[in-house]
């Protein structure tokens, strides 16, 4: 079991910005949660088709918000956690948002997809990034 240990945003310097980093991938993933799972048909801003409320697809992307809440819960949480754990939630982090983006990457050359679609890509792609820069240049800032 993993020990909770430390208080996010007491360390000036790089843990602090790496604490507001955490925190904002939090929010951001909890508000993206929050849109899938009470406004699914809000994606139809990415499609070239409309999303209706009552489609398939609307349940789809609302069955995708628990885990989205998930990722959100798990960045949270990860603020008070010992900076071994938070490595390691980093790392798996890279691997998911990686993942999102080659994901994001075949789905756009489906066709379905507009122009704003490679936002979410792009989104994905910088929280996998800013992650990567910590794990790897500043470890020391998960403390």
């Amino acid at each position: 079991m993993m020990a909770f240990v430390s208080r996010p945003f007491e360390v000036a310097g790089a843990a602090f910005y790496a604490d507001a980093f955490v925190a904002m991938h939090a929010a951001s993933a909890f508000t993206f949660a929050m849109v899938a799972f009470v406004k699914p048909e809000m994606f139809s801003l990415f499609s070239k088709s409309n999303i209706p409320a009552e489609s398939i697809t609307a349940d789809c992307i609302r069955w995708s918000a628990p885990f989205i809440f998930g990722f959100a819960f798990f960045a949270a949480s990860s603020l008070y956690l010992d900076p071994k754990a938070r490595l390691y939630i980093a790392r798996v982090f890279i691997l998911s948002f990686a993942i999102a983006v080659a994901a994001g990457v075949y789905a756009h050359t489906r066709g379905r997809w507009n122009d704003w679609h490679p936002l979410n890509i792009a989104l994905f792609a910088t929280l996998g990034l800013a992650y990567m820069v910590l794990v790897v240049g500043f470890p020391g800032a998960l403390d």
